[in-house]
């Protein structure tokens, strides 16, 4: 499903999502658009630049920064989500996610 709001966001989801995805990794050449390495479809995370609003409310799929990163726990996708934030809580909310993922939470 693609829906269009008023403010001219895009916002695709179900297969739609998975598709505009694939597309968007093709498009990539199939590799992480930070460290350039060769990236397996599955491990391809679609990265919203900026934030996204609480509930999604400002998330635009069609926003030309938005790129699709390598995954897990120390992958550019991790370090991509708290670019917008201060240094002192970014490294804080890193410290957590690791924490969390090491103790499979």
């Amino acid at each position: 499903m693609v829906k269009v709001f008023r403010d001219g966001r895009t916002v695709y989801s179900g297969k739609d999502y998975t598709a505009f995805k694939k597309a968007k990794w093709e498009a990539q050449g199939k590799c992480c658009a930070d460290c350039g390495m060769y990236l397996p479809f599955e491990y391809a995370e679609f990265h919203h630049y900026g934030t996204r609003g609480m509930a999604g409310w400002k998330r635009n799929d069609l926003e030309p920064r938005n790129r699709i990163l390598c995954s897990g726990p120390t992958g550019c996708h991790e370090k991509a989500r708290f670019e917008h934030l201060k240094p002192k809580e970014a490294f804080d909310k890193k410290v957590s996610s690791i924490v969390e993922w090491a103790e499979g939470k």
